[in-house]
């Protein structure tokens, strides 16, 4: 029997498993949650004050279809509360749910046909070679719909957690949700039984569509460019001098692939100390931040102290306000390792006051909110050391930086002395906390902090734009170099002004 056939029959007889049947919730119980749901965003959430998104609605529409039912499946229910936390903008908003135990799911082994990565803003579609990667169809090479629901669409449908990213971050973050098909259509009610349309496209509109039958192996797309990855032993091995390395005899290269904390990791803020002093005559200093999920914020004030010009310190490089209803609403916790500061907190020289106070007059929110729900500003001021870096700093970026690495591009970014090259970064800053609804067993994260760049913009949605903008070519996408860098060592040799 062919295999695609004796798949195809397995998973009809797997779509009718006992595993496939639904817990129950009664209406009154789901309805509880919905409340409960309703006022953890109400008393804590920060981007609901900001969101372009609808939510009460959204709310009042689900509230209305649980009035109309004895009892509802919990896995649907935690599926609509999912999307309306993720349409709301938060980009740290994550869910849980303990009702589910995906090992016990035939469809949680099923992935997708075909690998995905976000070429030119447009998915890709490729299949593994030995260590690279190919094509999956040289002809039509970008995959436009998914059982003909366009892909903007389906994306929006089934894989919410990321829809309200900036684009880039949304098509690879995407790209990453679909390869895990199975439990992302279990997730949406929806059972894999049988093979998936696909159309596919080329550059002038022209498409065909494929059947195909979804992938049992884990195989997932890795792009050479993920500094994780590629240093991994190291990081395995704590032999942090090998990720900073000279690119001739004027460039100075030092990957960043996380977000250490010093207090966890001391060896980390040695080995800045000693990569600095050894780069401290370089021409250029490439700061490589491709791929960092984030961590703590220990990194950024400590390169400050070289990256800060004198003429440019102190130098007001974030502004956050926490939601709360406090009366006193000066103590904040949890604020200090974020290096976020109130105004007049003792940690703030005469000399930083005067510099938040030029920063202001110029600083505005992009969106209004009701300030009186949150606490007073605080600010994070950066300055520079006794020694600073004379050279040039090149940051390189991509739309898979986030959380604190965004923070780290979005904070130099406007220092005369600093370019940030690459692609948009997947912005985030949100101070998150975890809540439970006691009936679904849902536990969802939700960000409790608006956090805003120099220019008013929040880093969530938005991300922090390049001053020289480097996409991933194809070559780079297929595994064969790291263009990106090598573009970057280009320009720096040629002195080409080629900023946005």
């Amino acid at each position: 029997m062919p295999l695609f056939r004796s798949l195809f029959i397995t998973l009809l007889l797997l779509s009718n498993s006992p595993l496939f049947a639904q817990q129950k919730l009664s209406s009154q119980k789901a309805l509880e949650d919905l409340r409960q749901f309703e006022n953890n965003l109400e008393e804590r959430s920060s981007y609901i004050h900001i969101t372009d998104y609808d939510y009460k609605t959204a709310i009042g529409q689900l509230r209305s279809e649980l009035k109309e039912k004895e009892e509802v499946d919990t896995r649907d229910f935690v599926s609509n509360v999912s999307k309306i936390i993720f349409k709301i903008g938060d980009r740290h908003a994550r869910v849980k749910w303990a009702g589910v135990d995906f090992d016990t799911i035939p469809q949680d082994k099923l992935y997708f046909p075909m690998l995905l990565a976000n070429y030119q803003n447009k998915l890709i579609a490729l299949k593994k070679n030995d260590r690279k990667y190919d094509l999956y169809n040289a002809d039509f090479p970008y995959l436009t719909s998914i059982n003909g629901i366009e892909m903007q669409d389906f994306l929006s449908q089934f894989a919410t957690e990321n829809i309200k990213a900036p684009y880039a971050s949304m098509l690879t973050r995407g790209a990453e949700d679909l390869r895990k098909y199975g439990p992302l259509m279990y997730m949406n009610g929806k059972k894999v039984s049988g093979l998936i349309a696909l159309t596919l496209s080329n550059t002038n509109g022209q498409k065909i569509t494929l059947e195909a039958s979804p992938r049992t192996n884990r195989e997932k797309y890795v792009s050479i460019a993920d500094i994780r990855r590629k240093y991994d032993d190291y990081l395995d091995d704590k032999k942090y001098y090998k990720l900073s390395s000279w690119i001739g005899k004027k460039t100075g290269y030092m990957a960043i692939p996380k977000m250490y904390s010093f207090e966890e990791e001391p060896s980390f803020k040695n080995h800045l100390f000693e990569s600095m002093k050894t780069f401290q005559h370089a021409e250029n200093l490439i700061i490589d931040i491709r791929y960092n999920k984030g961590g703590s914020r220990d990194i950024i004030n400590m390169l400050a102290l070289y990256i800060v010009a004198k003429d440019q310190s102190p130098w007001v490089a974030n502004v956050a306000y926490v939601r709360t209803d406090a009366d006193d609403k000066k103590t904040i916790d949890g604020m200090d390792e974020r290096y976020l500061y109130r105004y007049g907190s003792d940690k703030f020289t005469r000399k930083d006051r005067k510099a938040i106070d030029r920063f202001n007059k110029a600083f505005r929110p992009e969106k209004d909110f009701d300030f009186a729900k949150f606490s007073e500003p605080h600010y994070m001021v950066l300055k520079t050391g006794k020694k600073p870096f004379t050279g040039n700093v090149y940051i390189l970026m991509n739309e898979r930086c986030f959380s604190a690495s965004s923070i780290l591009a979005s904070a130099f970014k406007g220092l005369d002395n600093v370019k940030l090259v690459g692609v948009t970064t997947d912005g985030s800053s949100g101070r998150s906390t975890y809540f439970e609804l006691k009936n679904s067993e849902l536990k969802y994260k939700i960000s409790t902090m608006i956090s805003l760049q120099r220019n008013g913009k929040t880093l969530d949605g938005n991300g922090t734009q390049p001053d020289i903008k480097l996409e991933a070519d194809l070559d780079m996408i297929l595994g064969d170099r790291d263009t990106q860098l090598e573009r970057l060592i280009e320009i720096i040799n040629s002195k080409k002004d080629t900023s946005l």
